[in-house]
């Protein structure tokens, strides 16, 4: 049947174009419609129609299809996000998954129920249309169903290492720190909050540290592959478990401390370095340790031991190499660049205090440990560096044996900051000083029963000698009640009754050092009466405290103290007073302060002082009531403002008059510039000269 409907009355209408016979008009679209209405009733539809049906079924349903899976594959590839970029689209996402899931259901669903209402289709070809719907829509509907849950999970919590970040350092011995500050800033995302952090820095099942910020350090000894787990306790009651690998290819001698200091003792060892022994061989063990420490290929010191000192005196990095040689004849050579570096502060103001102060001695040496600091703690734990730990703010520990130990303590406080501090201990051979001589006072030299006695207050002014060359002697009198020296000369003052150590401590090149021990029996004072005063001198007007408290009067009690200061004129008596008092020397002049204390028993303690009170520094100084106006101008001058004791005045008024008055009054009669001059003269002979022009108009 012709599309192009035939001519009436001789009139044919005009073709279409090629892009109206492409198009679909209404009424052509009507006319489908009507088509697959009668194919409902058993009519025949044209293949081309049906085609045209497929086309549309497929732009309106395939398009938004593969939107809504591109979309779900895009979500399901940026989510869950570690950084938190796309947070935004998770309700996004979950609602939409859900929507999408729900309209494929629906239309899956349709298409099920149509297969299954066309009796004239065999079993075989509706079991294979239903499982074209079901292979073309069951992957968005499962993946819509997914996606919410996928996006909506926990994204990986990772730990990464902030020291060291070169992979080059990655040299054992090796101080590894961990951050889980990623995993906690997640955490945080999802509103939760860590509490504590415990680390198995070796996977081995056991707690090495707790901590309770997000940073560990663990140092490992050999070259291995390490795997790290943490766990993050969080505020609802949960865990996260979080892991970390990596490996340390290469190894090293150990150094101590870890941050090593400028100009205290770096400690290196290779004890580790020996392999564990074979059954049925014989061990092999470390015979010579070849060690350079300048970086210049020259050996510094040789040491059978496998653990040597070495102080740096300068700041920055610098190569430390060793040559091991091993008891089979092999040797093996060893090489680290360290960094030396200022002392660290702690994140809070702490110290360890020691008694003895200088911490080298032969053994046995007995030390007192204590950290001292204002800040509260929650524990402290030590580490003695000789294989001993303790816990506690205060420790004795004994070193029985030679050797550099680092002792180190770590104050955690209660606000969860932590403090690393350490002393060195050195325990050393013993020197022996047969000829040990003393000069000063008191004698020692032959000590009754080995005890420095003597009244208060206790003056020791003490100098070792010897003849052995290049002693070195130091003092310690942690009890005196002052100290002027302690480095070969010992100046030290005792002011309180009481037993006291005194300590002295000798040291030669070869690190040999002599530690003795002096008792010192500081007694009560006799009878003594004594003053201070407070200037001991100075110019009139002179205030001038006095202080008699130190006056001691053996066995009676003191009742009061009466004073003389000197000034009262020649027939004065003591006046009652107290210890301490306060009197003014207006007039220059040598006077004796005499004080007596009276007791119980009616005896009387006397004592006197002298002080010299000079006269003020003569300086001349005047005024006038005016320096300018109308002759005849009178002018009165005014010299109160002199200083010192003037005993004669001089006025030269510049017009032939002369006069000695302190303050005169002066008219000059005609007009003219007059210098106006006064001249001062003292008992001591001193003169000062003060001039002022005056105008006469």
């Amino acid at each position: 049947m012709s599309d192009v409907p035939p001519p009436v009355d001789g009139i044919t209408e005009d073709q279409p174009n090629n892009a109206e016979e492409q198009a679909i008009s209404e009424e052509q679209v009507a006319e489908q419609v009507q088509q697959m209405i009668d194919n409902e009733k058993g009519q025949e539809v044209s293949p081309e129609i049906k085609k045209r049906i497929k086309f549309i079924i497929l732009v309106l349903v395939g398009i938004p299809y593969a939107a809504f899976m591109c979309w779900c594959l895009f979500l399901m590839s940026v989510l869950p996000s570690a950084s938190g970029d796309f947070d935004h689209l998770i309700s996004i996402g979950k609602i939409s998954g859900l929507i999408g899931s729900v309209v494929l259901l629906g239309i899956s669903g349709l298409g099920l129920m149509h297969i299954s209402q066309q009796k004239e289709i065999q079993p075989m070809k509706k079991l294979l249309s239903i499982a074209r719907i079901l292979g073309v829509f069951g992957p968005g509907i499962a993946l819509g169903f997914i996606v919410p849950i996928m996006i909506a999970a926990e994204p990986l919590l990772s730990m990464t290492i902030v020291e060291p970040i070169d992979p080059e350092d990655f040299v054992a011995p090796l101080p590894v720190t961990f951050s889980l500050e990623p995993a906690v800033e997640i955490l945080n995302r999802r509103g939760l909050s860590a509490l504590s952090y415990s680390w198995d820095f070796n996977e081995d099942g056991e707690k090495d540290e707790t901590t309770t910020k997000p940073f560990a350090t663990a140092v490992y000894d050999r070259a291995s592959l390490v795997n790290v787990v943490a766990r993050i306790s969080l505020n609802d009651g949960s865990q996260r478990r979080v892991t970390h690998r990596f490996s340390i290819p290469n190894e090293t001698f150990r150094v101590t401390p870890l941050r090593p200091i400028v100009d205290e003792p770096v400690f290196f060892n290779v004890d580790h370095l020996l392999d564990d022994p074979v059954e049925g061989q014989e061990p092999v063990t470390i015979e010579e340790v070849q060690w350079d420490f300048e970086s210049d290929g020259n050996i510094d010191e040789v040491t059978s031991d496998m653990k040597v000192s070495k102080t740096f005196l300068r700041l920055g990095p610098t190569k430390v190499s060793a040559v091991v040689l091993y008891t089979n004849k092999s040797q093996k050579r060893y090489a680290k660049q360290i960094e030396i570096f200022e002392p660290l502060p702690p994140p809070f103001d702490i110290s360890i205090e020691t008694k003895p102060e200088y911490l080298v001695s032969p053994p046995p040496f007995a030390v007192q440990f204590q950290v001292v600091t204002d800040e509260p703690l929650r524990d402290v734990k030590w580490d003695f560096g000789d294989g001993k730990e303790a816990v506690g703010e205060k420790q004795i520990r004994t070193f029985k044996s030679r050797g550099e130990f680092v002792v180190s303590a770590q104050a955690r406080a209660k606000s969860g900051d932590i403090a690393n501090i350490s002393k060195v201990v050195r325990i050393v051979e013993e020197l022996r000083i047969p000829d040990l001589e003393f000069n000063g006072t008191p004698d020692i030299n032959k000590l009754n029963k080995g005890v420095i006695e003597g009244e208060v207050p206790l003056t020791l002014n003490l100098e070792p000698t010897t003849s052995l060359p290049l002693v070195e002697f130091f003092w310690e009198a942690p009890n005196a009640s002052k100290v002027g020296s302690t480095e070969g000369q010992l100046l030290a003052i005792y002011r309180r009754p009481g037993n006291y150590n005194l300590f002295l401590l000798a040291q030669e090149p070869e690190g040999g050092a002599m530690r003795r021990v002096y008792k010192v029996r500081v007694l009560p004072q006799s009878s003594s009466v004594s003053i201070r005063m407070r200037p001991e001198e100075g110019v009139a007007p002179l205030t001038v405290q006095f202080d008699a408290s130190e006056t001691r009067v053996t066995n009676e009690d003191i009742t009061g103290f009466e004073w003389l200061f000197g000034d009262e004129g020649d027939n004065a008596t003591p006046k009652p007073g107290s210890a301490a008092m306060i009197h003014t020397y207006t007039e220059a002049g040598t006077y004796e302060v005499q004080m007596q204390v009276r007791t119980t028993k009616g005896n009387i303690y006397k004592d006197s002082k002298t002080i010299v009170v000079r006269p003020p520094f003569l300086d001349a100084c005047f005024t006038a009531s005016r320096i300018s106006g109308k002759a005849p101008l009178g002018v009165t001058f005014d010299q109160t403002c002199t200083t010192g004791n003037p005993a004669s005045f001089e006025w030269d008024f510049g017009d032939g008059s002369v006069t000695d008055e302190e303050n005169p009054i002066h008219v000059f009669e005609e007009p003219g510039r007059y210098t106006v001059q006064l001249n001062l003269r003292d008992s001591t002979g001193s003169i000062r000269t003060k001039t002022l022009q005056i105008t006469a108009q």
